[in-house]
């Protein structure tokens, strides 16, 4: 993913870069001997803002330490024309708190302390090179130990003009000699093949199984530049035997084999089906002798004396006197009147 995560403001070449007396300033980057600032990971630092600030923020080396181990760190390969392609190795390095470098001895350092090697001029045929045969020939003037570079000899005359170069090239070891490298050009395009063991044994390198996926991108220095000014690709994922952007095959004597599938779990075995356990015969109970119910005696029920009436005396009703009716002397009859109605309706209703 590179730049995407480990590009910061505050990098070397960067706009808001500190100077190297602010970098050495910082306890954690004194101690180390670096004067700059590379990349790193955001996780590494207690504080930071896109301004840059947060750099010197760094963590303590136990906490870094354990990010280390539980794998939060970047794996970088990286391949250069002039220091890989001679010698057959790219550069094997990591990123967390500081561009660092794989353990072991890397495959170049560079002369900064004073001119340590020379060409050899029985290999080469010259102890130094001129800045017309260095456009000519750029490729065949490596400095390569135990190759074309001797140490310095102090009695070899160098004229005016007369160029070393300052990066000495050699066999890497260790894990920093994990990468191999080769590369081709050809019609104005680079072709570049990089190997390396899936399991390296190394605790600074991403180990790689087989049936997983990682995340991977591409940036590409182009025109002799350096830091900031380079392309960078777009994340894809790698898979080793799985589906993916780019999908991982074995080479097989220089031919290209399909990885075996990934075998599947076995399927778990069926159990067989348990038996019902057998159960006990059953003893019938032993019979119980029947329990003496003892006989009871009758209760004896009192014989209930007839409780006595008294018998009643007829009451006496006294003999009532007829009562005198007087005799009444008959009603005159009265005739209707024929004329009135109301005596008609009577007559009728007689009828």
């Amino acid at each position: 993913m590179g730049c995407f995560i480990t590009c910061h403001a505050s990098l070397r070449a960067m706009p808001e870069h500190p100077s190297r007396d602010e970098v050495q300033e910082v306890d954690y980057f004194q101690e180390r001997g670096v004067n700059d600032i590379r990349k790193y990971l955001l996780t590494t630092r207690t504080s930071f803002d896109d301004s840059g600030a947060g750099w010197d923020m760094v963590r303590t080396q136990e906490e870094i330490d354990q990010l280390k181990e539980q794998g939060e760190f970047l794996d970088l390969w990286h391949w250069r024309a002039a220091r890989s392609n001679p010698i057959g190795y790219a550069g094997d390095d990591w990123v967390l708190e500081y561009r660092n470098f794989d353990s072991g001895q890397n495959a170049w350092f560079t002369q900064t302390d004073g001119l340590e090697w020379m060409y050899d001029e029985e290999e080469f045929g010259a102890s130094a090179v001129r800045i017309e045969d260095m456009q000519k020939n750029i490729r065949d003037l490596h400095l390569i130990q135990e190759q074309t570079a001797v140490p310095v000899q102090t009695d070899i005359p160098f004229a005016q003009g007369d160029i070393i170069p300052a990066v000495v090239l050699r066999e890497p070891e260790g894990s920093a000699s994990d990468i191999l490298a080769n590369g081709r050009y050809n019609e104005g395009r680079w072709t570049v093949e990089l190997r390396r063991e899936l399991d390296t044994g190394n605790d600074d390198d991403k180990q790689l199984v087989e049936g997983n996926l990682y995340d991977i991108a591409f940036a590409i220095h182009d025109d002799f530049v350096s830091n900031r000014r380079h392309h960078v690709s777009w994340t894809y994922s790698v898979g080793l035997n799985v589906a993916a952007d780019i999908t991982s095959y074995q080479v097989v004597d220089g031919e290209v084999q399909p990885l075996a599938p990934v075998p599947s779990p076995p399927p778990a075995p069926t159990p067989a089906p348990t038996p019902a356990p057998t159960p006990a015969p059953v003893e019938p109970p032993p019979e119980e002798a029947p329990a003496e119910v003892p006989e009871e005696a009758p209760a004896e029920v009192p014989e209930e004396v007839p409780a006595e009436v008294p018998e009643e005396v007829p009451a006496e009703v006294p003999e009532e006197v007829p009562a005198e009716v007087p005799n009444e002397a008959p009603a005159e009859e009265e005739t209707p009147d024929v004329d009135d109605p109301g005596d008609d309706n009577q007559l009728k209703n007689n009828n």
